[in-house]
């Protein structure tokens, strides 16, 4: 997980304050096709260091070890606030506001879900449609408590928003830490008005009963800058990731599929045209929808290199397919 996330760029909790994980990338280590161990940095097989942060998850070889930058990060004021179904319009809007002046020290995402029936969660959650706000700031308590008083004024039902040791990030989203099986889609957007508010809830809302999650991710502040060393990674131009996803169930995919297809198409008066590569997953990642992840350029950049290190496309498997269609 720790490589598949590099390669593919990597959103940190804090990454509108540090960057793209993969802008913190100082070496790989990387078998390729012809057998051959290779070290890329960025003075050492500088095509392929490139290529791999951003554009190498499957298909330009084995990465075998990766050496990244470590922040001194030792805490943080962060957690979450669910709220109730009947809330959600108002929360939607309230965050929409507030993230046009959050700093670049607070990194923030909203989800909506229906919670699952499971009598290990609180009856203020279990089996209801609910909407979490996120929240991870790097500022002081004090700061971050000023912060978050907008959505503590609304009434959440639940609210874990605390100083915490970083070492306790992982709580925040508390998402399940063993595998499930996931199909997922998603795109950037170039920004989320009271119009994509309203447009969101007609496809996603508590009476839409899409078969799905939803995930809005605000991006910015370091995201949309360059990395000192540059990477595949160049397009950085969303302010913020919608991202859709649902347990990839056989007889339930072509349905949730079809309700992607609807929540897109809706939502793509906002979009930048742009996905983000790391949220990409299921079997019908296209070449066209990869593709557009990176700069024009890039594309044939990538060509270049994926025929250099793998001319008989050896490595062609989930993105894989998708990258050897576009660069060949």
């Amino acid at each position: 997980g720790v490589v598949s996330y590099h390669l593919g760029g990597g959103i940190g909790m804090l990454g509108r304050g540090l960057g793209w994980a993969v802008d913190h990338v100082r070496a790989l280590e990387v078998v390729t096709a012809d057998g051959l161990l290779r070290r890329a940095t960025a003075t050492e097989e500088t095509e392929l260091f490139w290529a791999l942060r951003g554009g190498g998850k499957g298909t330009l070889g084995v990465v075998v070890a990766i050496e990244i930058d470590l922040h001194p990060v030792a805490r943080l004021y962060g957690g979450g606030m669910h709220f109730a179904a009947a809330d959600v319009s108002h929360v939607l809007m309230t965050w929409a506001d507030w993230t046009r002046t959050a700093p670049d020290a607070m990194g923030s995402s909203v989800l909506l879900i229906r919670m699952p029936d499971l009598p290990v969660l609180p009856d203020a959650l279990r089996g209801r449609y609910v909407v979490h706000v996120r929240f991870a700031f790097t500022g002081s308590a004090a700061d971050g408590k000023r912060l978050v008083q907008p959505f503590r004024d609304l009434g959440p039902v639940t609210d874990t928003v605390a100083e915490m040791p970083y070492s306790a990030v992982g709580s925040i989203h508390a998402e399940p830490t063993t595998p499930v099986p996931f199909h997922a889609r998603n795109m950037m957007l170039a920004s989320f008005d009271a119009a994509a508010v309203a447009e969101l809830l007609r496809q996603a809302g508590p009476d839409a009963d899409a078969p799905y999650l939803v995930e809005l991710r605000l991006m910015g502040g370091a995201l949309a800058r360059p990395g000192a060393v540059p990477s595949a990674l160049a397009r950085r131009d969303g302010e913020f990731v919608l991202y859709a996803g649902a347990v990839a169930e056989p007889d339930r995919a072509p349905a949730v599929h079809a309700a992607y297809d609807r929540l897109f198409a809706a939502l793509a008066p906002w979009s930048t045209g742009g996905v983000c590569v790391n949220f990409l997953s299921g079997p019908d990642v296209t070449a066209a929808q990869l593709a557009t992840g990176y700069l024009p350029a890039d594309v044939a950049r990538l060509a270049a290199v994926k025929r250099a290190v793998d001319p008989d496309d050896v490595f062609r498997v989930h993105h894989g397919r998708a990258v050897a269609a576009f660069v060949r």
